[in-house]
């Protein structure tokens, strides 16, 4: 609003343009802060105006895309988990689900788990322009010392007899020794194994991991009949 009656205009917006027009507008195309200036004139002389970091442009709200990490990733329960957010686009709001019912609205939480097991963990993050989530698949892996569990089917029929046998142990063992009872073993999980001769057979097995190991052993558990 100049007064004594101007008769040219020279404006400077602070980004390297100008205008001459009395009343200009302007579009500014990049995100900062901007010093603006006009300067007037007429016939008895000159004026300048200047007003720093006058106009504010903010940068353009984009839709965040989440992603996270965690140390440690694996260990012994109870096991305390740091999440650290990296996710991109400036989110305001983040939601961490831990994959054992339990949630967090922190940035970057601190967890603990309380029993062994494989966890995933997703990441919903959320600004202005939207919500992206990302997850991991059993991204923590809890261990406690394994207990040795199993069945088999069938247990009983007539020779040759064929016996799938199932792990059920608890604990994430990561190893396993089978014996069959007529001197044959496996290191397979969920073995399979062909009996070749009638007979009452004791199996065992053992599991282990690296808190410890553990054994269970069922008496006479498949009997193989005659023809």
């Amino acid at each position: 609003m100049s007064t004594n009656s101007p008769t040219s205009w020279k404006w400077t917006f602070g980004d390297g343009n100008t205008s001459t027009k009395q009343n200009p507008t302007y579009t500014y195309s990049k995100a900062g802060k901007y010093t603006v200036s006009l300067m007037v004139k007429n016939a008895a002389g000159s004026n300048t105006i200047t007003k720093t970091n006058y106009i504010t442009v903010k940068s353009a709200i984009v839709k965040p895309v989440a992603e996270f990490s965690a140390t440690p990733t694996s260990g012994k329960v109870p096991l305390a988990v740091k999440f650290t957010d990296k996710s991109t686009g400036t989110p305001t709001k983040w939601k961490w689900t831990f994959g054992d019912g339990n949630t967090s609205t922190k940035q970057n939480p601190t967890y603990k788990y309380s029993k062994a097991g494989k966890y995933t963990v997703t990441l919903t993050v959320t600004n202005a322009a939207g919500s992206n989530t990302v997850t991991k698949t059993n991204y923590i892996t809890v261990v406690a010392k394994p207990v040795a569990a199993f069945s088999a089917s069938p247990t009983s029929g007539k020779v040759p007899l064929t016996v799938k046998f199932t792990d059920k142990s608890t604990g994430l063992p990561s190893s396993w020794k089978w014996t069959f009872g007529d001197g044959s073993t496996s290191t397979v999980q969920n073995p399979t194994h062909k009996y070749a001769k009638t007979g009452k057979y004791t199996v065992s097995l053992t599991v282990k991991n690296v808190i410890g190991s553990n054994t269970k052993t069922i008496s006479n558990y498949v009997t193989v009949k005659s023809k």
